[in-house]
């Protein structure tokens, strides 16, 4: 691939061919709105309900899974809702439910020290581990729990989003879980045998933190000390 695939004018070039764009004859691209760990996301107008949605863009060659997993989880009120798949010669559209509120850090004022009160974080956790249940009950790991994969409705519901890293318990491959250095479990980190569902558990305890200080337990320059503070302090 030329060393200009890469660059800004091309990536934005890339983007203006998008933007506008019909998928399925039924949804038009309107912005990308952010990016998961398989492929963009852009905010959509259903033309046919004049309602807004999400639509996650991701190569076929990368990553089937992710759409089969949505489909298998099934509606439930703290995952975001799934609506279909479509797919053309070269992607898979996953398109989805647009939360209206964002991602459940970045609506909070970074000047404040406790993002959000105990009450506030007891109430939005909970949330949170009723829809991680839902998960390992049907034998799936989300395997990359964070802030930034947890959404907002307007009336303060919690929508877990992306499972591009979305294992099945019944894969050997569920056993080397990725997901993002800060909320890896020291498990992981060891390459010790583990609960295949430790990992999510792990992650959960570090959006907690997050929640209720604003910030991560574990913040260093390097990945080497950041493994290190992980694997030795409690």
């Amino acid at each position: 691939m030329p060393f200009w695939f890469y660059t800004p004018l091309y990536l934005h070039c890339r983007w203006k061919t998008r933007k506008y764009r019909m998928i399925g004859n039924r949804y038009r691209l309107i912005r990308q709105i952010g990016r998961g760990s398989t492929g963009l996301v852009y905010l959509a107008i259903d033309i046919k309900t004049h309602t807004r949605c999400a639509i996650k863009e991701i190569c076929k060659q990368k990553n089937r899974q992710e759409s089969s997993i949505l489909k298998e989880l099934g509606p439930h009120k703290n995952i975001i809702g799934f609506i279909e798949v479509i797919e053309d010669s070269g992607s898979i559209y996953l398109v989805m439910e647009m939360a209206k509120k964002g991602a459940i850090m970045d609506i909070v004022p970074h000047s404040l020290t406790q993002p959000y009160s105990d009450h506030q974080c007891k109430h939005l956790f909970k949330q949170l581990v009723n829809a991680v249940y839902h998960l390992h009950q049907r034998g799936i790991i989300h395997g990359d729990i964070k802030p930034e994969n947890i959404l907002l409705t307007n009336h303060q519901t919690v929508r877990l989003i992306d499972f591009g890293n979305a294992s099945r318990i019944s894969d050997l491959t569920a056993k080397i879980t990725t997901g993002s250095p800060a909320f890896m479990a020291p498990e992981l980190l060891k390459k010790v045998p583990h609960s295949p569902t430790s990992s999510d558990i792990w992650a959960l305890g570090v959006t907690l933190y997050c929640l209720a200080y604003g910030h991560l337990p574990f913040e260093k320059s390097s990945f080497i000390q950041l493994y290190q503070d992980i694997l030795t302090k409690p």
